[in-house]
């Protein structure tokens, strides 16, 4: 697959939370909170994280 298990997990987090940010729920919970949904003990590790993958930030993929 050419990537290290943190990479294939951070993957499938983050898929994961794409497809809840573009939720009704999703646009009633905080990013924190879909942040820990996912699997993330910090909101600047997921910020970071996502941001790698979509270039852009969670609230700004939610209001797109």
């Amino acid at each position: 697959l050419n990537q290290s298990v943190f990479e294939l997990l951070a993957s499938h987090r983050l898929k994961e939370a794409k497809t809840i940010l573009k939720t009704d729920l999703g646009k009633k919970l905080t990013i924190e909170e879909i942040a820990e949904r996912v699997g993330y003990n910090s909101k600047s590790a997921f910020n970071t994280a996502f941001k790698k993958l979509t270039s852009q930030t969670p609230s700004a993929f939610r209001d797109s």
